[in-house]
């Protein structure tokens, strides 16, 4: 007859339990250092020349702050640096990731991003795409402004005293702005989105697709031209206003105060504003709606199809 093999001697389990904890905590410090060597990060100081505008790609993530002269400094994992493409171009502070220098490998194991720490005295240009992202918390004063994102990029904490300020906007990018100008030119389309607290002497939006704009505005006019499934929502003030829309487009503009509003709706679209003195309808077709709030002296009414009254108070 067989006996039962299983050692019945309990003296030889310290030793056995001392080995797999020495196993255990060599893996552990194996996993440790391999994380360590993959995200081990490197400071790059670039010398560059002055720059006005800054265009970046892809994964940068941008801090920028006003200063007297302009520097650049770049946070990365070593692993990296050599693909790191920054010049100045044109005026412009170029950024980008030359992901042909490095080997499959390395493209494979970069889930990381890389941080740029930007000086600037003034900044009148800003290009972003792909998921690039750029933060300020400074002022920048007296010049026009031009701004373009599109992909997932954003920007965030812009503030301007003085210009013009131009912006395109596509995709999935999205900007928060704030400050006073002469005049202000925006464009959005696709996913976009934008948040606006603004003093102009003129503003215009064009914005079309799903693009979404939240804004605080004191503007001696605006106009707005709206397609799509594009919703504005509006506070403030201003002298005049102007909008159109069509297909499912949305303006909420009850909390905007407007001495004079002309508008205009086709498709399904819904115009809803605060009128002070004169309201006209140049047309309104479709499924389009018109409301309003205030006590205005009711101008010319172009009504084809649609539905126009007065909101209740």
């Amino acid at each position: 007859m067989r006996t039962n093999e299983f050692p019945t001697n309990r003296s030889n389990y310290p030793s056995i339990k001392k080995c797999v904890m020495k196993k255990m905590m060599f893996s552990v410090l194996c996993v440790v250092c391999a994380l360590t060597a993959t995200a081990q990060e490197v400071t790059k100081r670039v010398k560059v020349s002055g720059f006005s505008g800054i265009s970046a790609e892809s994964v940068f993530d941008i801090t920028l702050v006003r200063a007297n002269k302009c520097a650049v400094e770049i946070f990365c994992p070593k692993e990296i640096e050599e693909a790191l493409d920054v010049k100045v171009s044109g005026g412009d502070l170029v950024l980008r990731l030359n992901t042909d220098r490095l080997d499959r490998k390395e493209r494979r194991n970069f889930r990381g991003g890389v941080r740029a720490v930007v000086s600037i005295p003034a900044l009148e240009r800003l290009q972003l795409s792909g998921a690039a992202r750029l933060s300020t918390t400074s002022v920048f004063e007296g010049s026009d402004f031009v701004m373009g994102l599109s992909g997932a990029s954003s920007a965030t904490g812009l503030n301007f005293s003085g210009g013009r300020l131009r912006a395109q906007t596509s995709g999935g990018a999205g900007y928060d702005i704030k400050g006073t100008f002469e005049d202000v030119s925006l464009g959005l389309s696709g996913g976009s989105r934008a948040n606006l607290n603004l003093t102009a002497g003129s503003l215009k939006i064009d914005a079309s697709g799903g693009a979404n704009i939240d804004m605080a505005v004191k503007c001696e006019q605006i106009v707005i031209g709206m397609s799509g499934g594009a919703r504005i929502t509006a506070f403030g003030e201003t002298g005049a206003l102007k909008a159109s829309g069509s297909g499912g487009a949305h303006l909420e503009a009850v909390g905007l105060k407007a001495n004079d509003v002309t508008l205009g709706g086709s498709g399904a679209a819904g115009l809803r504003v605060w009128a002070v003195q004169n309201l006209s309808v140049s047309s309104l077709s479709g499924a389009a709606t018109v409301r309003y709030k205030g006590d205005p002296r009711i101008g010319t009414l172009q009504i084809d199809r649609g539905s126009f009254g007065k909101l209740n108070p």
